[in-house]
């Protein structure tokens, strides 16, 4: 995160200066190209390019046709293997388009899902559930100007329970070394690997149901630890999931199959839906919650505080040899909000979404009438055990007191 106010604050520049009158060209930045008056020359500084075909001297003709939208780049990408069962499937544009996607598994049954698109480029598919373990599917999209098709096959990781209890260990979750997905292109946002490192404890489970408390890491040592000295935040109260039905008598909360005889069921037939709760072993989901982090201002080096708004985790325990407590959580997404305010950069987020690609500005949770918040969304994110550290719960009052600890 640290980074990401890095990348803002070398924005500011091309803020100030972005906007003011070209040097001397015509259609690009270049300030060394040809621009005389000599109809039918080259006015910008490609070489042996196909632009001024026409007789207006000193234009440049590269944007006189339309070029063809392509695709970019498509995750997973056509013929991966082991792909985990809760992943997205990421489109990625030249241009903007409008697109239909289609996905289907073995037997050409179709699968359901959601699109999405975080910005004008990049169009986000999502499975309404988990995907089959050990299968291949079939997806294809069809934009303005083309069509495109591919394959991938799903792992097995997450097919085997643990059959254990978690309670007291910990995990630390490397934000930046998934698949960013929101906001495009601008994945240092998210920070390096090492630079935004978050904590999860369990501190209790039951049947369909982990206690989890979030925080940040502190990576100052030679070992990973709890940040004492930042608020913790209760994890446990996942809604909204999939298949839950825990409100009241005869009614279910999802639109597949329903026929609400009776109280609290799920009337589906999907697998991978979770029970009332949390907790499906080995499957888990958290949050939302808000959760602070320290980080120190690129202007002055000192302490400030952001805010991680409505985030959310979720990810699958990797089983391992009896007895020992799961080494790793894969296939884990992280999502939350950033309130670019918060980073008090004296800019707006419109203005800086001008001149950083791929950052869309939307009304914030906290403050919906503040089209200043950007979404952070990231896909298979793995999170290591951390032996030996068990997450304690830390209030700002506890905080406050804790002068031995947090001076």
């Amino acid at each position: 995160m640290s980074r990401m106010l890095a990348v803002l604050v070398l924005l500011l520049p091309l803020l100030m200066f972005a906007c003011g009158p070209s040097l001397g060209d015509d259609d690009d930045s270049s300030a060394s190209d040809d621009d005389d008056s000599v109809a039918g020359d080259d006015d910008d500084s490609t070489p042996a390019d196909d632009d001024d075909d026409d007789s207006t001297p000193a234009d440049d003709d590269d944007s006189t046709s339309a070029a063809l939208v392509e695709i970019v780049s498509v995750y997973p990408e056509s013929g991966a293997t082991e792909v985990f069962v809760g992943t997205s499937i990421v489109v990625d544009f030249s241009g903007p388009t409008q697109a239909t996607p289609s996905l289907s598994g073995p037997g050409d049954v179709a699968v359901p899902f959601a699109t999405s698109w975080v910005s004008t480029t990049r169009m986000v598919v999502t499975p309404a559930e988990s995907l089959d373990y050990s299968t291949t599917y079939d997806a294809s999209v069809t934009w303005t100007d083309g069509t495109d098709d591919m394959e991938f096959t799903t792992s097995d990781v997450g097919s085997v329970p643990v059959n254990q209890d978690l309670t007291g260990t910990t995990y630390a979750w490397n934000i930046g070394s998934g698949n960013v997905i929101s906001p495009e292109g601008d994945e240092l946002l998210l920070g390096a690997a090492g630079d935004f490192v978050l904590l999860t404890g369990v501190t209790a489970q039951s049947a369909n149901n982990l206690g989890l408390i979030g925080g940040l890491a502190d990576t100052s040592g030679a070992v990973l630890a709890q940040d004492l000295c930042i608020p913790t935040a209760e994890l446990s109260e996942a809604e909204g999931f999939v298949g839950d039905d825990d409100d009241s008598a005869g009614d279910d909360d999802d639109s597949a199959g329903d026929d609400d005889d009776s109280a609290g069921d799920d009337d589906d037939s999907a697998a991978g839906d979770l029970p009332p709760g949390n907790w499906n072993d080995p499957a888990f989901v958290a949050g939302p919650a808000n959760l602070l982090q320290r980080v120190p201002n690129p202007l002055t080096g000192a302490a400030m505080e952001l805010t991680l708004y409505d985030a959310t985790f979720g990810g699958t325990f990797v089983a391992s040899s009896a007895g020992s407590p799961p080494g790793s959580i894969a296939g884990g997404s992280f999502s939350a909000y950033v309130d670019l305010r918060d980073a008090a950069m004296g800019f707006s987020c419109v203005q800086i979404a001008q001149f950083a690609a791929g950052i869309d500005c939307i009304a914030c949770a906290h403050d919906p009438a503040a089209q200043e918040c950007v979404q952070l969304w990231v896909i298979d994110v793995t999170a290591e055990l951390v032996p030996g550290v068990t997450m304690v719960p830390r209030s700002q009052e506890t905080i406050d007191a804790d002068s031995a600890n947090c001076p």
